[in-house]
């Protein structure tokens, strides 16, 4: 992927010498809740509608579909126009997609990343025009940091921490785990793993025996859990990093014959994961709400925009939700 990134770097530097305008000052400041302001924007006069383009990973992920659905919502209730592209789980279709929205000049592009690595270059270049980037959802990684304005979303290491908590309490500390993860390389999964990990090596009866890929799709998950059921026979549990994830490994489970004997933990709160807990089948997951996802990075991006004071981080609350609490958080997606 590192690659795959110097050689976007160099085709997106190409592309921007074909840009008028450019050459925005590189901020210093990668990282921390700190309140920042804008140094460069392409900011409508106060009169004229904002212009924000969006680039999501993928249309076809459970999440990002209603994400996007919510962001053209706010958009609308702040009068903003949205242009939502889809990256499509490419990442050189979604650089080319930023390098379409610095030629049309939009005011501000919020980005959530196929890659944490590989959109870099692309971001960079953003930047380096003078468009504000944010970053939704999923962030990109720390050394790019640098080229983003903010992001919102979810803290993914803590959200998977609580997930994993929840899965240590229903094993009693003492269990053979299995991980099932999204798209490799994508922030929230690299997050997610690092999160289950560091709250798992907290208790030395909990012990890992296999990581495998879902790709955000049930199908895959289902196999994923297939496989590690078949590697791993004596697993007490499956931690997933979203619930429609864990509903391909519940159904593997009943596959299998080990409904109800295999602790499922998941994370989002969707309709599928709350109806699973409701149902007995899943233990957990933690509430992730589209809504108020898509609220913070429409209200973050029109901060930068207008030059007004702003963290560079903004998490949106993750709450634990189990049988005990589901009926307080009831799914949004």
């Amino acid at each position: 992927m590192k690659k795959l990134a110097i050689i976007l770097s160099s085709m997106v530097a190409v592309s921007i010498a074909l840009v008028s305008g450019c050459g925005a000052t590189t901020s210093g400041n990668d990282a921390g809740n700190q309140s920042t302001s804008s140094s460069s924007s392409n900011a409508h006069a106060t009169n004229k509608t904002p212009v924000i383009g969006v680039t999501v990973s993928s249309l076809s992920n459970p999440y990002i579909k209603p994400y996007a659905t919510a962001l053209q919502n706010v958009a609308k209730k702040y009068g903003v126009k949205l242009i939502i592209l889809d990256g499509q789980n490419s990442v050189i279709r979604q650089a080319n997609e930023i390098q379409d929205l610095i030629t049309k000049g939009v005011d501000g592009i919020i980005v959530n990343p196929v890659d944490q690595e590989g959109v870099i270059p692309a971001i960079k270049a953003a930047h380096n025009a003078g468009i504000p980037v944010d970053t939704g959802n999923m962030n990109v990684a720390a050394d790019g940091l640098r080229y983003i304005s903010a992001f919102t979303g979810p803290d993914d290491v803590t959200q998977a921490e609580q997930a994993a908590s929840l899965m240590v309490k229903a094993l009693h500390q003492k269990g053979q785990v299995g991980i099932i993860i999204g798209m490799p390389g994508d922030s929230a999964s690299v997050n997610r793993l690092k999160g289950f990990k560091k709250e798992f090596s907290k208790y030395p009866g909990i012990k890992i025996v296999g990581t495998a890929i879902g790709n955000w799709q049930k199908s895959d998950s289902l196999t994923a859990a297939q496989n590690l059921l078949t590697a791993h026979p004596g697993l007490n549990g499956i931690i997933c990093v979203d619930d429609n994830s864990a509903a391909g490994a519940i159904e593997a489970l009943q596959q299998s014959g080990k409904a109800g004997k295999v602790t499922v933990v998941g994370i989002g709160d969707n309709s599928t994961g709350a109806a699973n807990i409701k149902a007995g089948l899943q233990y957990g997951t933690t509430d992730q709400s589209p809504v108020t996802d898509a609220t913070y990075a429409i209200k973050v991006m029109l901060e930068v925009i207008n030059h007004q004071s702003h963290k560079k981080l903004n998490y949106i609350p993750t709450p634990v939700v189990t049988k005990d609490n589901i009926d307080k958080y009831p799914p949004q997606w």
